[in-house]
């Protein structure tokens, strides 16, 4: 399987359709258990106000790579700095670790940019970089990531086709991940059925079975804790559900509450906002017509 799909280029919102572009990139079978999607944002032309230059981020368990191809994100860094013209810049190759809180970003002007997510043991198994080193970080890549990568540094130009280029970094992985693949490693059915697995292998790995000894390979392993984990995967479970029963005449968050297994409304709450940052009643509103959300949006279709 030689070619790369890309799905559900999105025009968001309707004054700038066919504008501000969004879509998905989704890799070759071979490297679907080592790097499950990628994100190409292209905002030129589109003239978008500072208020809609604002990037809203859910937490992640994915380490990514990114390229800055043209214009300026900067990271919201600081809560008490309300001015995002003196947040820091984010690198241009970056590498970003699974991340613990939701995050926001806000670009200088039009931005183009790539984004490329791993699960974090094969992240890990096909860099060497470890994943409880980089949580909550963005590094510079080419500081980080060895020489072997070196070829990585500048693949993504402002006039190359995006899905093109994909394609050779696809090339540049494939025989890297062939070597350096776990026995484990094979395509999840979703981040629940990643963790489990993930925690069913580390649980037999290693001389000692002990709950903290497991804990701790599984921090090194993910970067995260089994508790994060858990979360992680609950949350993508919850999203799923949302978005098939929104729109439907008996949509109610306490509806979705009880078949996501919470124990009220109330709980639910609490996880949608260490999630996103926001309320579901406030996610909900703001879903279809904040440009901030375009992330949001994007994954509808890939689940």
């Amino acid at each position: 399987m030689n070619d790369v799909s890309m799905i559900s280029e999105q025009e968001i919102p309707q004054e700038i359709r066919s504008r501000a572009r969004a879509a998905l990139l989704l890799p070759r079978q071979e490297l679907a258990s080592c790097m499950p999607i990628g994100i190409v944002r292209d905002t030129r032309g589109a003239n978008l106000i500072a208020g809609n230059r604002y990037n809203n981020f859910s937490t992640s368990p994915y380490c990514a790579l990114s390229w800055i191809i043209e214009g300026t994100c900067r990271m919201a860094d600081n809560p008490n700095e309300k001015d995002p013209r003196l947040w820091p810049a984010f690198p241009k190759f970056a590498v970003s670790g699974p991340t613990t809180a939701p995050t926001l970003s806000w670009n200088d002007g039009d931005v183009y940019a790539i984004t490329v997510g791993f699960l974090p043991d094969a992240w890990f198994a096909l860099t060497g970089v470890s994943v409880k080193d980089i949580v909550d970080k963005n590094i510079d890549a080419t500081e980080l990531l060895s020489s072997e990568f070196q070829c990585c540094f500048d693949l993504f130009g402002a006039n190359k086709d995006a899905t093109q280029e994909f394609l050779k970094l696809q090339d540049i992985l494939e025989p890297i991940w062939a070597q350096r693949r776990p026995s484990h490693a094979i395509l999840p059915n979703g981040l629940v059925d990643w963790a489990n697995r993930s925690l069913s292998q580390l649980a037999t790995k290693g001389v000692g079975r002990s709950t903290r000894q497991l804990q701790r390979r599984i921090k090194q392993w993910t970067g995260l804790t089994q508790r994060e984990l858990a979360a992680h995967g609950r949350g993508e479970e919850l999203y799923k559900n949302y978005l098939e029963k929104r729109g439907q005449d008996d949509f109610s968050i306490s509806q979705i509450a009880f078949e996501n297994g919470y124990a009220d409304q109330s709980h639910l709450g609490r996880d949608v906002k260490r999630i996103t940052g926001l309320s579901p009643k406030q996610l909900d509103d703001l879903f279809d017509h904040e440009e901030r959300f375009w992330f949001y949006r994007l994954l509808r279709d890939y689940y």
